[in-house]
């Protein structure tokens, strides 16, 4: 994470406040690094070092000091002051997954990923930025817009989040009650996927599904087809002890 040095624009003195500053980092003293690097805006800093030291002590207060409003507003200044794409575009994507994993302020991050997903000409990266905006969006519970993004990605077959973006289909329509459509994707989603825990995960969703629209058989069936494969049996096995008295309570 050290910074790369330009000796040649600053004083001795900056230089060496500088080194320290990266030392502080390399023996692991974030506190003291940030207070130093802080103290260093208020020094003769060109534009160039300036938008070097905000984005390290973005990295910073993310990474380390574990505050990521603080290191958000860091990297939204490197936005600010930069004209090199390449430092605005490292700077957005740290807005976003900040944003979205950790701060959970989804506008922030949907704002993020819209402009990384737009960028002109596209970026490498764009079928992910693409995948956290849908993300980003359905966080804020607009189920419209982010059923209308995932579908997007869900229609186009070579797109790398194409199958997750079906799973988003699927509970998408389950938050709308819409049963029949939500199994119809997750029945999908299972097909394109590998791992047996994952597929665990998903048909326990169909079998409550079934289970909400009181088809019990079908929901027994998919329930204890899991039995062994799901993190927690003991959860399963209540499903079935309770689908089990209620069926034979409809034979009373």
């Amino acid at each position: 994470m050290a910074l790369s040095l330009s000796a040649c624009d600053f004083t001795p003195k900056i230089n060496k406040e500088i080194l320290r500053a990266q030392g502080f980092v390399g023996k692991r003293q974030y506190t003291e690094a940030v207070a130093l690097y802080e103290k260093l805006l208020f020094r003769g800093l060109n534009n160039e070092m300036r938008i070097k030291v905000f984005y390290q002590l973005g990295e910073l207060y993310s990474i380390y000091l574990n505050n990521g409003r603080k290191a958000v507003s860091y990297f939204e200044k490197v936005v600010q002051l930069s004209d090199d794409p390449l430092w605005s575009v490292k700077a957005k994507e740290r807005i976003g997954e900040i944003s979205l994993n950790f701060t959970k302020d989804y506008g922030k991050s949907a704002e993020a990923y819209a402009k990384l997903k737009n960028f002109y000409p596209k970026l490498e990266k764009a079928d992910f930025y693409e995948f956290n905006y849908a993300m980003s969006v359905f966080n804020m519970d607009d189920l419209e817009a982010a059923q209308k993004n995932f579908q997007k990605l869900a229609d186009n077959l070579n797109h790398k989040y194409h199958h997750k973006a079906i799973y988003y289909l699927g509970l998408i329509e389950y938050r709308y009650k819409h049963w029949d459509k939500a199994i119809a994707y997750w029945k999908e989603y299972i097909k394109q996927i590998d791992r047996k825990e994952d597929a665990a995960q998903v048909t326990f969703l169909i079998a409550n599904a079934f289970e909400t629209m009181e088809e019990l058989k079908p929901a027994y069936d998919l329930y204890f087809s899991i039995l062994n494969e799901y993190p927690n049996p003991e959860v399963i096995r209540n499903r079935l002890n309770s689908i089990y008295n209620r069926r034979l309570g409809r034979k009373r």
